[in-house]
């Protein structure tokens, strides 16, 4: 079973009140991620960042 199917059927098993956290501890992992690969865009498309 892969990763994302496990967490999937765990979280059939989380209380609703418990699924706030889990809900931000995700987001938080989604924006960091989206975060650095603009970071890493906006490296790489600056004429000012000679090589």
């Amino acid at each position: 079973m892969s990763n994302k199917k496990r967490i999937i059927e765990l979280l059939n098993s989380v209380s609703d009140y418990k699924i706030g956290y889990v809900l931000a501890y995700v987001q938080g992992i989604v924006s960091d991620d989206l975060l650095c690969q603009r970071m890493v865009e906006n490296h790489e498309n600056n004429p000012d960042n000679q090589y």
